[in-house]
Parts: structure tokens; sequence; C-alpha cells
């Protein structure tokens, strides 16, 4: 699924990749509901971006450039973070197991 991209110079975003809306407009809920997809999809797609890459706007190169950056780090670190996730949950469930067949 494609989250993030540039065409025509200008840098858009995705939560869904079909419905791209412009970089500048993201929101904090928007990244949010991004970095979900990205845990919870195996196939994500996002446009390079490096200094090569022409954009108009340097608004909406800052942007994208900072959350690809994010981004990319989150998917990299992806691994270790659903492995400490639910080496916590096991922990949680271990601990309230008794709790929990009670209800």
């Amino acid at each position: 699924m494609k989250l993030l991209k540039i065409e025509d110079k200008k840098c858009f975003f995705s939560k869904d990749g079909e419905d791209f809306k412009p970089i500048s407009d993201i929101a904090k809920e928007d990244i949010f509901e991004i970095l979900k997809i990205i845990y919870d999809e195996e196939n994500i797609v996002l446009d390079e971006y490096n200094e090569n890459v022409e954009i108009v706007s340097d608004v909406e190169k800052l942007i994208y450039s900072n959350i690809y950056g994010q981004l990319k780090t989150f998917i990299q670190n992806k691994p270790v973070l659903v492995q400490e996730i639910n080496s916590e949950m096991q922990e949680v469930i271990e601990k309230y197991k008794d709790v929990i067949t009670e209800e």
C-alpha cells in the first residue's frame, strides 16, 4: 500500500493507498493512522525522498522529508517494536490470567 508519493513535483499522503491528499494538509491524527497502518500491514510503499528529488514547494519538501524519515525509521524498527509489544502483552496475560478467566 502506497502511503507517501511524489508526483509532478508535489508531495502527497494517503491512508488507504488510493485517495491522496497534499502533504501540507496532513494532521497529527493522519500521522497516527498512518503509523497504525504501517504496524498492521506488510507491504508499505513510500516514494523515496532525497536531495535530488525535485519538489516545487519548500514547505512540502520540508514536511515530506521529515515525515518520510520518521516513517522509514518506524518501518525499519517495526520487527523489534512488534516483538517488544508481544512480549509485554504476554507478561500482562500471564500476570492477570486468573482475573481474565474468572469473567
